[in-house]
This record gives structure tokens, C-alpha cells and sequence, in this order.
């Protein structure tokens, strides 16, 4: 599958940030159907909240302003995957929205974690 450009390349930039980085969920199935995508999901591991929020704060820095959304507040995961997710962000002014989803796993095993929407 080939992602669009500026896709590959937001991502490599979060990378430079958080090296974890990884798009995944239901932008890929979308784009592998030949749907309209309606967002991306950007999943980076992190240990801690504290350090999610450090992370989203250096993010913010430099691709502008988020807003933040407690685990809590998110209904459209399962109760479960809800509590393993440290600090959801939904980054402002892209074309479509753009989510920082850090979790406390390892973003590298993700295809085991979810069924991409």
C-alpha cells in the first residue's frame, strides 16, 4: 500500500520527536478500500503520562496547537484499550485531524494489538 506523501512525512517528522511513531487504525483500511479517510491515528509508545505530556508538548512546538482529551472522554475504543492509552491529542490546522495516541505499549507490535478499525 502506498500512503500519500504528506502523510509519510508528517510522520517522519514526529519521528524526529518520538522515534516510536507509527500510523495505523482506520486511515490505512480506508485508504486500502478506496474510502474517504476520515482522520489519522498516530500511536507512540510512552512509559508515563508525565512523559506523553512532555512529548505532545515538544510536538505542539513545532506542528501548532492540540487539543488534549482525557482516556476517559474517548468512546470509541473498547473500555479496555481505553486504559491503556496515557494521553490522546487531536492535532489542529491539517486537512484532516491528525491523532496522538500515546499508549504504554510497544507502537512496534501494534498489528497484534488492534484490527485497524
Amino acid at each position: 500500500m502506498n500512503i500519500p506523501d504528506s502523510w509519510g512525512a508528517l510522520v517522519r517528522s514526529i519521528r524526529e520527536v518520538c522515534p516510536t511513531a507509527v500510523l495505523a487504525g482506520g486511515a490505512l483500511r480506508d485508504l486500502d478500500n478506496a474510502r474517504d479517510v476520515k482522520d489519522l491515528d498516530i500511536f507512540i509508545s510512552a512509559e508515563t503520562e508525565k512523559e506523553a505530556m512532555w512529548a505532545l508538548e515538544l510536538l505542539t512546538a513545532q506542528f501548532g496547537p492540540a487539543i488534549h482529551y482525557e482516556p476517559s472522554e474517548l468512546t470509541y475504543y473498547p473500555e479496555d484499550q481505553n486504559l491503556e492509552v496515557l494521553v490522546f491529542a487531536e492535532m489542529l490546522d491539517h486537512a484532516i485531524p491528525v491523532h496522538l495516541i500515546f499508549v504504554r505499549w510497544d507502537t512496534t507490535r501494534i498489528v497484534d494489538r488492534f484490527d485497524y478499525g
